[in-house]
């Protein structure tokens, strides 16, 4: 038997934000520097891409001993339950489709937004509201989410599947993950 290694999951929230911070700094300091306008957000871009790095690679290595899936549907299946329990412990809580292409994964307590959910659970619901409808706070919510979207989409290249993954906070630490197929 095999060992597993694994990482502290405090420790790999500290390296992401840690990397968002040095990411955005660069994207400030290249933009400063320029002049120029916004071509989009430079920290979500090399999040995103190290995300799909790491997705692809962890997909690899959990279907190295299995038969390769022939249908995207298996394909979904295969990442919304092994794939979604090793990189976020736990699985997907409901996935919708409409057979052309197009999934809708829904999780309650999707990982990457649970810190976030546990700063708002002291505050009313007008307070919360109020701090939901901040922009900086909707961006430092939508930055978090480019390390997992990245993920998801480096998973599915590694069944040779090309996809537009989008992902859409909802209240709390539920998540709504748009998968469209190319």
């Amino acid at each position: 038997m095999a060992l597993r290694k694994e990482v502290a999951a405090t420790c790999l929230e500290y390296l992401q934000l840690e990397m968002m911070t040095f990411f955005s700094s660069y994207n400030k300091q290249t933009h400063a520097a320029q002049k120029a306008p916004e071509e989009g957000d430079i920290s979500f871009q090399k999040m995103e891409r190290i995300g799909f790095d790491v997705g692809q690679k962890c997909a690899e290595q959990l279907c190295r001993d299995k038969v390769r899936f022939v249908e995207p549907l298996e394909v979904i299946k295969f990442m919304c339950k092994e794939f979604w329990l090793e990189a976020f412990g736990k699985q997907v809580d409901n996935l919708k489709t409409d057979h052309h292409g197009l999934f809708v994964l829904t999780d309650s307590k999707f990982k990457p937004l649970l810190k976030w959910s546990s700063i708002f659970a002291s505050l009313s619901d007008e307070e919360e509201r109020e701090a939901l409808s901040n922009p900086k706070y909707l961006e430092a919510r939508k930055s978090m989410l480019a390390l997992p979207l990245g993920m998801i989409r480096g998973g599915l290249s590694a069944f040779a599947l090309t996809a537009v993954v989008t992902a859409e906070p909802l209240s709390g630490a539920s998540c709504k993950v748009t998968v469209r197929l190319r």
